[in-house]
């Protein structure tokens, strides 16, 4: 069987996230399921409206009686992707910056199996099986969740590279890393680095 390769993958998968989520992509309809609407939207209007009045989100007075915004973990506020869901409309912005990441999350699970089995067909089904198994599409209700997610095939294939490597592959796993951590999500980040 002739199985998608490189960008081929990346347009197969990019058509099955497409497929799976039209109304998502579109605009028509958003997430909403569990802490996606009770937690994960609130704090991305809260950060927006920091962001636009030019203030450093430190406190989050409407969680609750307030609780500390800059200093949980969860809440993605000096992840610099961010950026997609601060700069273009709510929610659909939000649902697309999680998208985004399960479809980056499959596509370094593909280059991670490629690289260690050599086989285009396990690439395939590791990365599709990444992108849509049970776990990753839980995480859609945590939006810091499924950034840190989708960095872990490319923390361990990069720093697996730099390993063997050196050289220039140490600055791309160590950024690769850094951007992981700044998603927010410690728990995925230490269960990337066990791994």
């Amino acid at each position: 069987y002739n199985w998608p390769r490189g960008w081929r993958f990346a347009l197969a998968l990019g058509a099955l996230v497409t497929a799976a989520y039209p109304g998502v992509l579109g605009g028509v309809s958003t997430f909403f399921f569990r802490d996606f609407g009770l937690f994960s939207y609130p704090v991305a209007v809260y950060q927006r409206e920091c962001f636009w009045d030019g203030e450093l989100p430190l406190w989050n007075p409407y969680s609750q009686a307030g609780v500390p915004f800059l200093a949980q973990w969860n809440v993605a506020a000096l992840y610099p992707l961010s950026l997609i869901y601060l700069i273009l409309p709510l929610p659909w912005s939000l649902s697309i910056f999680c998208l985004l990441h399960l479809a980056f999350g499959g596509l370094g699970m593909y280059l991670l199996t490629r690289k260690w089995t050599r086989l285009d067909g396990a690439a395939v089904i590791a990365g599709i099986a990444f992108a849509f198994n049970g776990m990753t599409l839980n995480t859609l209700m945590w939006h810091s969740n499924t950034a840190a997610l989708g960095w872990a095939p490319w923390v361990i294939y990069l720093v697996a590279q730099a390993w063997t490597k050196g050289g220039w592959h140490v600055l791309w796993a160590a950024l690769a890393a850094a951007m992981q951590l700044l998603a927010g999500s410690p728990e995925i980040v230490i269960f990337t680095w066990v791994l």
